[in-house]
């Protein structure tokens, strides 16, 4: 971890939260340095390799059922893997829709080599992805990711067709959805909140902040 120390000694107010170990080699201490030196979030592992694209909290020494705060985040698609990133890019776009229909994500690591070809492999699968999908830093989805695992909320019914959410965030956040079961005819929050059908999408939140929600179903 001493490229941590000497980032975060060089760069005034920068603390690095992120890690992804060389060539992808894990040793069983990897999660335990990770947790004592400060890291929040991992990249180091692939898809393949765990058998999931969705963000997980890594085990200490790799063994089941010891995890650490630090989240994964798997690799999806690798750029240098063969036959090379122009050549694997419609499979690659399969493999979105593919996780967009399970409500998965999609990690790309892109070596910074080869920019001829690289960048307009790139461009090529960002202009072609599927309705819907959208695109972020790998660092601000974790800071969603772990504020929207650590949301803490309350549901409670008023009849038949109506319920009231309350929801408390523990760290900022944007965006936090929630889906229900029946049609919503509207919601009620002095903040605002965003109605799409079965979902509900809170407005921005503060840390330590919480909302109320007053929700109305379809008959």
């Amino acid at each position: 971890m001493v490229s941590k120390s000497l980032l975060d000694a060089e760069l005034p107010g920068h603390q690095t939260v992120f890690f992804r170990a060389g060539h992808l080699r894990v040793p069983p201490g990897l999660p335990e340095a990770e947790l004592r030196t400060g890291y929040e979030f991992d990249s180091s592992f692939t898809a393949p390799d765990v058998l999931s694209n969705f963000p997980y909290h890594l085990p200490v020494g790799l063994e089941v059922g010891r995890e650490n705060s630090v989240l994964e985040f798997p690799v999806t698609f690798e750029d240098e893997e063969s036959p090379g990133f122009p050549a694997h890019v419609s499979a690659d776009l399969n493999v979105i829709q593919a996780n967009a229909d399970n409500g998965g994500i999609d990690v790309l690591l892109v070596h910074p080599t080869d920019p001829e070809h690289k960048v307009p492999a790139e461009e090529n699968l960002l202009n072609r992805l599927p309705a819907g999908v959208e695109v972020s830093d790998l660092l601000s989805f974790a800071r969603y990711y772990q504020a929207r695992e650590r949301l803490r909320w309350r549901v409670e019914a008023h009849g038949l067709d109506e319920t009231e959410l309350e929801v408390e965030a523990p760290l900022a956040i944007h965006g936090a959805t929630f889906e229900s079961g029946r049609e919503i005819s509207s919601a009620n929050c002095p903040m605002g909140v965003k109605v799409l059908g079965r979902t509900l999408v809170l407005p921005a939140l503060r840390a330590g902040e919480r909302v109320t929600v007053r929700i109305h179903y379809r008959h």
